[in-house]
């Protein structure tokens, strides 16, 4: 006979890629709530969103999709790893980018290393912009 834990412990979720291989555990109550509760009313209201982002227009099929505010802590990382999961989980390809250069916050929800990153590709594609152009305003600067 098995028993359940309470209510109040820390239970993790190992999910599922489509691949089949397991992504890293994600513990109750973490942030990205897509994976660590994904029957909650929080995350149906990101697959919500998601879903209106992707009718929004008729016209054109959406690419970008920017978050911002002018403040800290008002979530913007947190809803930036939850939409992304919502639309990976409606078949939609995405990158996710966190452009705060002074306080990253995305490889910590994902549970990933921040070595490389945004400034790191942005400094390797000026420098091969000027060994390939003979003039500087070619580059943008």
């Amino acid at each position: 006979m098995t028993s359940l834990p309470p209510d109040n412990a820390s239970t993790s979720l190992a999910p599922i890629s489509r691949n089949g291989r397991a992504l890293s555990t994600v513990p109750s109550g973490s942030p990205l709530i897509m994976l660590a509760e994904p029957q909650s009313a929080a995350a149906e209201a990101y697959r919500t969103l998601a879903a209106n982002l992707q009718f929004s227009s008729r016209d054109f099929d959406v690419q970008t999709i920017g978050i911002t505010s002018a403040a800290p802590g008002e979530g913007k990382s947190t809803t930036t790893a939850n939409l992304a999961i919502a639309l990976a989980e409606g078949g939609r390809r995405v990158i996710a980018i966190d452009a705060d250069l002074r306080r990253p916050a995305l490889h910590t929800l994902f549970g990933v290393d921040n070595a490389q990153g945004l400034s790191n590709v942005l400094w390797a594609t000026m420098r091969a912009c000027r060994c390939r152009t003979p003039s500087r305003r070619a580059c943008g600067y």
